[in-house]
Order: structure tokens, then C-alpha cells, then sequence
């Protein structure tokens, strides 16, 4: 892993999706270079102000389907329209992993913060697939090599806004796995792949994830202005 002058503090969202607890917080314990914190959605959004606005990069593994609704909310988890829509509107980093670019998929904001306007999908578990570097030059993916790794894959809409960093072959799966938007002085990163331990323990996934983190977070590449 490569070494960084500041550690950026992460919001790790979850929800609506049954996942690898164990094997997921392991992950984000293991990595150094940043301070994450994993949380639900609701933790998230009844937070205080001042305390969302202190994490410099979220990450959003959550997969929620309802189009949030304030009037919807109970006093103790926040209102997640307002929060959700006031963080599409900030400077903070945002990276959407795996389920989490299905969440919300009827709700404009998230549509446009991640670049593809129709997430109808399909899924197939425990794949064999081949990641392709294609912007060398890019900082989350520079200097990388191809590698193979057993995950979940999504066919999903090709027609994406954004720079695509890493492809597939895989024939039943949609063709780019992550990319990257700048929507102002906000970076948005988005990463298909992260099913279950069997990803999370792979290296190249791990790097890829991590300088995703950091080039959202303005720590990696030039930094916001």
C-alpha cells in the first residue's frame, strides 16, 4: 500500500443489503492511511452537522431502494433526503461500492452522482473476472497491472458519464468496472466490484479501493481546489 502525507477520515455507509460484516470491517481495519468508520445510514444521518462535516470522503455500500422521504423519518435517524441531497451539493468525496451504485435507482441525485441515468441490473455471484487497467495515467489505477479475482458482477448500463479506470471481459458482465466524475470541486468514484471476503482480500482490489479513498478525498493526484 502506498504511504500518504494525511490521513482521511472516511464515513463507511451500510444498509438495506445483507453483507460480509466480518470480512468488510476486517478490511477497512487493516488498511492504514486512513481513519474509517463504518456506520448505518441512519447513524449517519442523525449525526450533528458538524460531525459529517469533519469525514473527508464517504463511502456508500448501502442499498436502500425507497426514494428517501423526510416525512418518512423517525426523530432518531435523521432526515436522509436532506442530509443525502446536502452532501451531492458539498465538496466532500463520495465513492459508490458495489450495491451501493443500485441504491436509490428511481432517485435522480444519486443517478447523477453517479453517472448512469438507467441502473436496471443483473447480477451473478462468485465470477471469475479479469480486471483491466485502461487510464494509466490516472492515479487510482496508475502503474497497475491486470489481475484476476472471484467476485459478484453486474450487467448494468454502458452509457456512463465519466473517466472508466478499470474494465472486464467478462461476457456477462457490463464491460466498466470503475470511474471517476468531478461534478465542480466534488470527486465521485465508482467501484463495481466488492461482493464478500473473497474480494476483500484481494490485493488489487484492496489498492484500487483504497487509492479511490484518497484521490476522492484530494489526498491522491491534485488536490481540490
Amino acid at each position: 500500500m502506498s504511504n500518504y502525507t494525511k490521513e482521511p477520515i472516511v464515513a463507511v455507509i451500510t444498509g438495506g443489503h445483507a453483507y460480509d460484516v466480518i470480512g468488510f470491517r476486517e478490511m477497512f481495519a487493516g488498511f492504514s492511511g486512513i481513519k474509517a468508520y463504518v456506520q448505518s445510514l441512519d447513524d449517519f444521518a442523525s449525526s450533528e452537522d458538524h460531525v459529517r462535516a469533519e469525514y473527508d470522503c464517504i463511502v456508500f455500500y448501502n442499498f436502500q431502494q425507497e426514494t428517501p422521504d423526510d416525512t418518512k423519518c423517525t426523530w432518531f435517524t435523521g432526515m436522509h433526503r436532506s442530509v443525502l441531497e446536502e452532501l451531492a451539493a458539498n465538496d466532500q468525496g463520495i465513492l459508490f461500492l458495489h450495491h451501493g451504485l443500485l441504491a436509490y435507482r428511481e432517485w435522480q441525485t444519486w443517478s447523477d452522482l453517479i453517472g448512469i441515468q438507467k441502473r436496471t441490473f443483473t447480477y451473478k455471484p462468485d465470477q471469475q473476472v479479469n480486471l483491466i487497467p485502461t487510464a494509466v495515467a490516472h492515479p487510482i489505477t496508475a502503474g497497475m497491472q491486470p489481475w484476476t479475482m472471484v467476485d459478484e458482477i453486474y450487467g448494468m448500463d454502458e452509457n456512463l458519464d465519466g473517466e472508466v479506470l478499470l474494465t472486464t471481459d467478462h461476457p456477462e458482465s457490463m464491460n466498466s468496472i470503475a470511474w471517476v466524475r468531478e461534478i465542480g470541486t466534488k470527486r465521485v468514484f465508482c467501484f463495481a466490484s466488492g461482493h464478500d471476503h473473497q474480494t476483500f482480500v484481494n490485493p488489487g482490489f484492496q489498492e484500487v479501493l483504497l487509492r479511490g479513498i484518497h484521490w476522492v478525498s484530494g489526498v491522491l493526484g491534485e488536490s481540490r481546489p
